[in-house]
């Protein structure tokens, strides 16, 4: 074979699967659910005559999901500001609301990698049903939020878009505490928040997070090789994204930990692994929690055996994950 075909051939028969294969890992097989309770913001500003800030939005998603409770509402979209990219937020709140109940608090569920907030409806579900107000942002370039699809130079990128839904979410005075609940990417988003420190949650809960992936390695070798001949990797993502991730995955995250949640402040913070996880390597989470394990801010980590990464996105999941889900959440905002 010519040169020319020997690259054609090592990228349509050795790259392109080894690539496939990891990125089908991370994302799934998540199913995207459309909202039920459409309210669109426009109509709610329209009303007020100017353009509502993020507290005024947030407050406003908040009370259209406190009138429809049990239901999905949204979006609204907290404004781009400089270097920042239009954000998208869901709502959903607890059927009790309806009783004129108080929720117990307010959760701020984030998504995972090639997902958006209405794939995780049945997590969000559950923990509106445990009583609590949930807030579920699109992170950039996911979902209805602005950005380009699947590509970051840094996944502080994520943290700082976190940063604007917890800020408005505390200036808007939705009920406390307020903890924060991530999903594989969205475990990494928290954590880049809390690693910035200056948190201004009460705890944070990872669900299988993204440290490492399982298939690090050739996928580290087959990015490189991948982006040889185009920008775009097998499976959807940017290169820059995968330079994001590798990053990421090498960031002494036990020093600025340790460091962040030394603070008299500072959230408790705690994982939940799943068992069987086809994805993300849980001995990344194990040596972590370890290396957080004599911290007062350390909440523990809990693995759940025989359940795989995506149990969280499945309508039928095995009830003991949102029983373990709310206990944790519950264990964790008790101070």
């Amino acid at each position: 074979m010519s040169g020319r075909e020997d690259k054609v051939y090592l990228s349509h028969h050795i790259v392109r699967p080894v690539m496939l294969a990891a990125f089908a890992l991370l994302a799934g097989c998540a199913t995207q659910v459309p909202p039920t309770v459409n309210v669109a913001l426009a109509a709610y500003e329209a009303e007020l005559g100017f353009a509502a800030g993020d507290a005024v939005a947030i407050a406003w998603l908040a009370d259209a999901a406190l009138q429809a409770p049990g239901l999905l509402a949204g979006p609204a979209n907290l404004a781009a500001g400089a270097g920042d990219v239009e954000l998208a937020v869901f709502a959903m709140a607890s059927p009790t609301a309806a009783e004129d109940r108080e929720p117990r608090g307010t959760v701020i569920f984030v998504h995972g990698y090639m997902a958006r907030a209405e794939s995780s409806l049945p997590a969000i579900r559950a923990l509106a049903e445990g009583g609590w107000l949930v807030l579920a942002p699109d992170l950039p370039g996911h979902g209805r939020s602005g950005g380009d699809p699947l590509d970051i130079d840094s996944f502080d990128d994520y943290g700082r878009a976190l940063s604007r839904v917890v800020g408005a979410a505390s200036a808007a005075g939705l009920p406390r505490p307020l903890a924060l609940v991530g999903h594989s990417l969205g475990g990494a988003v928290i954590l880049s928040y809390l690693e910035e420190g200056g948190c201004r949650a009460d705890a944070a809960l990872l669900l299988a997070p993204l440290l490492r992936i399982r298939a690090h390695a050739p996928a580290s070798i087959g990015a490189a090789v991948a982006g040889l001949f185009s920008d775009e990797l097998p499976g959807g993502a940017r290169r820059g994204w995968f330079r994001a991730y590798r990053a990421w995955a090498s960031r002494p995250h036990a020093r600025l930990l340790v460091q962040a949640l030394s603070a008299p402040d500072a959230p408790r913070l705690g994982f939940l692994l799943m068992g069987r996880d086809e994805a993300l390597s849980n001995a990344a989470s194990a040596r972590l929690g370890r290396s957080l394990a004599g911290l007062a801010a350390w909440g523990g980590l809990s693995t759940l055996s025989g359940l795989g990464h995506w149990e969280l996105d499945k309508a039928d999941a095995d009830p003991q994950l949102w029983a373990a889900l709310l206990d944790s959440l519950g264990e964790l905002t008790e101070r």
